[in-house]
């Protein structure tokens, strides 16, 4: 499966899919910006983070060596990892400058 049918398989699902409570859960790049907020190893590394290329399994002990992840569900840790292990390494013209700037609009896209 390549990128536009992944992205017009989520789109489909986003329409689709119903929504509990109102709310659509939190999307990968959601919870990596909550989880680099409570990282402190981790947000002075997110020029290296959004180059690394790692398996979903690489992604979560990355987080949990730094205790970034503690305050996640099971579900949102797996959102996440599934999210990085597919979206990254970023292409570098996509990486943003100033990465303590950084927005949901600024990396891959998700449902969010």
């Amino acid at each position: 499966m390549d990128w536009k049918q992944v992205s017009t398989l989520v789109s489909y699902l986003n329409i689709n899919l119903p929504v509990r409570d109102g709310k659509m859960p939190r999307g990968g790049c959601t919870l990596l910006l909550e989880v680099l907020e409570n990282c402190d190893d981790c947000r002075d590394d997110l020029q290296t983070i959004l180059r690394t290329k790692r398996t979903q399994e690489e992604w979560g002990a990355y987080f949990q060596d730094r205790g970034a992840m503690k305050n996640l569900t099971e579900k949102q840790i797996t959102t996440l990892v599934v999210y990085l292990a597919i979206n990254l390494p970023m292409e570098e013209i996509y990486i943003p400058k100033d990465p303590g700037q950084m927005k949901c609009f600024d990396l891959p896209f998700e449902c969010q």
